[in-house]
């Protein structure tokens, strides 16, 4: 192909080429301090909420009724996510002092004690009675997510933060004498929200329940009625016939137990 631009032309077209180069190499060195900065403190995109308070960074921040706040409860089914102060990204209004840039999944710092014992990469974590604190998760029931790495202070009640995966969610694993049915189901009222299988659980739970309690007061009533009945006919038979209504009364009793147990199995498997 012939070259039909002077040489001229040629020089001009080098010192543009070259000045653009110069321009993008100096906004790049430019941006490196302010990226910089500001370590980034969570994965995944912020939402901004209003909330009453300037939040520090890893603040664990619960959902009511009236609003945002710190959760300030063991175990709080009212979790919604964690307060971040340079998050990757963020959505919404940031710039004034009445909201807070909250994640509510992905990695992020937290706030934590060890007033439930030391803390070891994968340990649950879950909200404290200290606003704004996580714990270790000893016993069943809400979660904030698992501990990315660990916290062993020499004080128990020392704040730190963590790095941590938030997956808000209800867990069954432990089996001490406090988790129990009731609990659950009190956890489960307070919660805002619940998944679709966590509703078939919780549902299945009560019918079962409800079932097992119908029919042993049900069935009492008959096999009470009945005998007393049989006892007014042959008052000779007495003996043979309040043993049977013991018995019966026992079976009553077999059936409200193993209805209660199915329905905590269905709980915590």
């Amino acid at each position: 192909m012939v070259n039909l631009l002077p040489r001229s032309q040629h020089g001009v077209h080098f010192f543009r080429a070259f000045a653009c180069v110069l321009a993008l190499a100096l906004s790049y060195t430019a941006f490196l301090p302010l990226a910089n900065a500001q370590e980034i403190t969570s994965s995944d995109t912020a939402l901004s909420i209003p909330f009453p308070i300037k939040p520090t960074e890893g603040t664990l921040v619960c959902v009511t009724q009236n609003g945002y706040k710190p959760c300030d409860a063991g175990y709080d089914a009212t979790m919604y996510g964690v307060a971040t102060l340079n998050p990757a990204s963020a959505i919404g209004e940031t710039s004034t002092e009445d909201r807070a840039l909250v994640v509510t999944r992905g990695r992020v710092l937290v706030r934590v004690t060890a007033k439930n014992g030391d803390i070891a990469a994968g340990d649950a974590i879950t909200s404290s009675d200290t606003a704004g604190v996580g714990q270790k998760a000893i016993r069943n029931g809400y979660i904030l997510g698992r501990a990315l790495e660990e916290y062993k202070p020499q004080n128990k009640d020392e704040e730190g933060t963590i790095l941590m995966s938030i997956s808000i969610t209800a867990i069954t694993s432990f089996s001490d004498a406090r988790s129990n049915l009731l609990e659950m189901i009190r956890q489960a009222l307070e919660s805002p929200t619940l998944t679709p299988l966590a509703s078939l659980r919780y549902l299945l739970a009560f019918i079962i329940a409800i079932i097992a309690f119908t029919l042993g007061f049900v069935y009492f009533g008959r096999v009470t009625k009945a005998g007393i009945e049989a006892i007014g006919r042959n008052p000779l038979a007495s003996k043979t016939i309040g043993a049977s209504i013991v018995l019966q009364i026992v079976l009553n009793i077999v059936i409200l137990i193993v209805g209660l147990m199915l329905a905590y199995i269905i709980l915590v498997v």
